[in-house]
């Protein structure tokens, strides 16, 4: 079917047909129930998991905010892990969250 799409179409094909290959997975959730319950369980947990990531970073902007206010760019300047400006010091307090560099 891709060589005729690609014949008609004067080399490469139409984007939106790149995903068919993938929706043959969905049709596998018929024949398989708990493969079919797994998707529905991580579709049902997606809501609560942004909740989380927003409840985080307003944590983690108000941990830098107070950061720039406590500590301004006292920190060696040579490297980005101060609180110099707001965006640096989101990203010092990203880098100790996460044990980068440290």
């Amino acid at each position: 079917a891709g060589i005729v799409v690609n014949a008609i179409s004067g080399g490469e094909g139409p984007k939106f047909l790149s995903v068919v290959p993938g929706l043959r997975l969905f049709r596998l959730l018929e024949y398989v129930p708990t493969l079919q319950n797994l998707l529905l369980s991580a579709i049902k947990a997606s809501s609560p998991l942004a909740n989380l990531f927003v409840f985080c970073f307003v944590c983690i902007f108000c941990v830098a905010t107070v950061g720039r206010y406590m500590f301004g760019s006292d920190l060696d300047p040579l490297t980005r892990s101060n609180f110099g400006s707001q965006a640096t010091s989101l990203l010092t307090i990203i880098q100790l969250f996460v044990g980068d560099s440290w």
